[in-house]
């Protein structure tokens, strides 16, 4: 038998317990712990969380493709990181439900969190659903969503935690959870949850007994089912989510490498200096761009062809300046002026790289004649 004296911080005060446990190493499965406590007697609330199985998925999947560098990608992943994790309510008012199962998600970077699923049990046996939508951590009239985000959202700190106390002599200092403010219960179930809450925290304090009908050990068999049926839907989904996050992570990287690639070969453009010509201004566009969108701003090409892994495009452009140039007396002794002929051929090369399936511009070169490349403004319509 183990002594803990533990604190649990209420909303209007810090009580002090000192509480008999006796438990088995501590097991990963399902890990429960009391996270919080507020109200007064006889209305108290007792919070338990499973605090190692958090699940963290993101709203938006496709927005990661727009990152170009690992910081950005890292950035979006905070803006958008949603992290889940399944509470139970234990309350003490005989007038409030028996218990709430509640699976709540947090929007860590902006300290939004909603409770996406509740499930009430009430003391005639009845049962209610219910959710509710997004809302900040201080708009609510209780400090434990702050409390619970803190478990979820800084899961990091939560799992070093788990393995000191892994790591501890049989495991049985739960020191590090203490200092988390989680005071660890066992691996139970909702309803062995809500036992353990009366055994410890509750156990000064009158529990209301059922009004009509008190639960078989059948009925609560089948209860408990359904839940962990649920929960078990919910993994599933999680798994899926974060199969779709590698795979989006995978494209970002192979584009940031392609990206890198065709970033290089701009190097060709300057001079020794790194000076950038008109020319080269004029052309930096079209670097990346997928040859539909090269066609939707200069027109088709007048010669497309492909060589190997890759496809070149040729825009030809010449015109005539006259009474420039070379002239000559004819015949009758008029003086015929001439002109000059300019001419632009740019040949554009094509790649497949990175996560997309179309052909990119990875490079150019331009053929000139007479400064006929100076001036793209055929080329670039814009």
């Amino acid at each position: 038998m183990e002594i803990r004296q533990v604190l649990i911080s209420g909303s209007t005060k810090l009580t002090r317990f000192i509480f008999f446990l006796t438990f088995p190493s501590i097991s990963f499965a399902e890990p429960t712990g009391i996270i919080f406590m507020e109200g007064e007697k006889p209305s108290r609330i007792v919070y338990t969380a499973q605090f190692l199985n958090t699940y963290e998925h993101s709203t938006s999947i496709s927005a990661f493709m727009n990152s170009n560098t690992n910081e950005e990608f890292e950035k979006l992943r905070n803006e958008q990181r949603q992290v889940e994790m399944r509470v139970v309510a234990t309350y003490e008012n005989k007038t409030a439900p028996e218990s709430i199962d509640m699976t709540l998600l947090f929007q860590c970077h902006n300290k939004m969190y909603r409770i996406y699923s509740a499930h009430a049990m009430f003391r005639d046996g009845s049962d209610k659903q219910t959710k509710q939508d997004w809302k900040p951590y201080d708009s609510a009239n209780s400090a434990f969503p702050i409390v619970a985000s803190k478990i979820a959202c800084d899961n990091e700190q939560v799992l070093n935690a788990a393995k000191e106390v892994a790591a501890s002599e049989n495991g049985q200092n739960f020191s590090a959870f203490d200092k988390l403010g989680i005071i660890y219960i066992g691996d139970l179930d909702r309803f062995q949850a809500v036992d353990m809450v009366w055994k410890t925290v509750l156990a000064d304090g009158i529990r209301p007994a059922y009004n009509a009908k008190t639960l078989t050990a059948q009925e609560l068999k089948e209860w408990n089912a359904k839940l962990d049926k649920q929960l078990a839907e919910a993994k599933q989904q999680i798994a899926g989510n974060k199969a779709l996050a590698s795979a989006a992570l995978n494209d970002i990287h192979e584009d940031q490498a392609f990206k890198k690639e065709i970033s290089a070969n701009a190097k060709k453009h300057t001079d020794m200096f790194g000076r950038e010509s008109k020319q080269f201004k004029q052309l930096k566009w079209i670097l990346g761009k997928t040859e539909n969108e090269i066609v939707r701003k200069s027109g088709a090409p007048s010669n497309a062809t492909e060589v190997g892994d890759a496809r070149f495009l040729t825009y030809y452009n010449e015109y005539f300046i006259p009474g420039v140039g070379y002239s000559h007396i004819d015949n009758n002794g008029y003086a015929v002026y001439g002109g000059t002929s300019v001419t632009c051929e740019l040949t554009l090369e094509l790649r497949k790289g990175g996560s997309q399936s179309d052909f990119r511009v990875v490079d150019y070169h331009a053929d000139t004649s007479n400064g006929g490349c100076r001036d793209l403004s055929w080329f670039n319509r814009d």
